[in-house]
């Protein structure tokens, strides 16, 4: 199975990615704008994906009126693109069920041998909600106290 790539793996890196995949270069104001980041997170996330040479940012113009262009490099293409596949992989029945919601609507199902059960949430007023919990289908549903 692919592994994933961890500094593409955080949410905002990923969602950054996914923009710049769909174009070939975007302006600051624009990715800034289109996932509802500050710029001082936007500059410290685009860092982190300069610093493994995934994108790259070009300024143009000088003063009030100057824009910075950030654009995937070569590197950052086949790095967004395996990591894409390895997410795939994995919600496609890798070894491990997706957790959640997710492997309800993706229809997933439990390897041979395994069923899922429901589980509830633990203490009346703890903040614990119920869960799905993949089980060997051998073993018992309550293990007596011993």
């Amino acid at each position: 199975m692919p592994e994933l790539d961890l500094v593409i793996h955080a949410p905002k890196r990923l969602r950054i990615m996914a923009v710049l995949g769909a174009f070939e270069s975007v302006t600051f104001a624009v990715l800034q704008q289109r996932l509802g980041l500050t710029a001082p997170d936007l500059s410290k996330q685009l860092r982190a994906l300069q610093d493994a040479g995934y994108v790259k940012s070009r300024k143009t113009g000088r003063g009030p009126g100057s824009e910075t262009w950030v654009a995937m490099t070569r590197a950052g293409t086949k790095a967004y693109d395996a990591h894409v596949a390895a997410l795939r992989a994995l919600l496609d029945g890798g070894d491990t069920a997706p957790s959640g919601c997710v492997s309800r609507f993706l229809g997933w199902v439990p390897p041979r041998g395994y069923v899922t059960k429901h589980v509830a949430g633990r203490g009346a007023g703890r903040r614990r909600p119920a869960r799905t919990a993949l089980t060997p289908a051998h073993a018992p549903s309550v293990v007596p106290r011993g």
